[in-house]
């Protein structure tokens, strides 16, 4: 399968095939995402919290993980955002409610 599009702009099947083959990379991808989320944030305000080093670093394991065969699953690779209601350990979680303003869970 032949990349055409930008790696944000693929379907998550698309991307998951395209990973699993070996034709994406896990930071490829998170990397095509925070470009995006560089270009739109400032006019759509659509995170509370980016964990940008932490996706990088996530990334980086999964794509290591591959290279030595191990494989988690189909979504293996896939970004995601955890909406700011879940608590997320270490990192600032506010439930868009300034009573939670600055927690952060352990």
């Amino acid at each position: 399968m032949a990349i055409a599009k930008k790696p944000c702009d693929l379907t998550i099947t698309e991307a998951a095939a395209a990973i699993a083959a070996g034709e994406l990379t896990a930071l490829q991808l998170v990397n095509s995402c925070l470009e995006r989320i560089d270009a739109l944030e400032e006019k759509i305000k659509a995170w509370a919290l980016l964990d940008r080093e932490g996706a990088l670093a996530a990334a980086h394991r999964l794509d290591e993980e591959l290279r030595r065969g191990q494989r988690r699953g189909p979504l293996h690779g896939i970004p995601m955002g955890i909406k700011d209601i879940f608590y997320t350990a270490g990192l600032r979680t506010e439930a868009g409610s300034p009573f939670w303003s600055g927690f952060i869970p352990s």
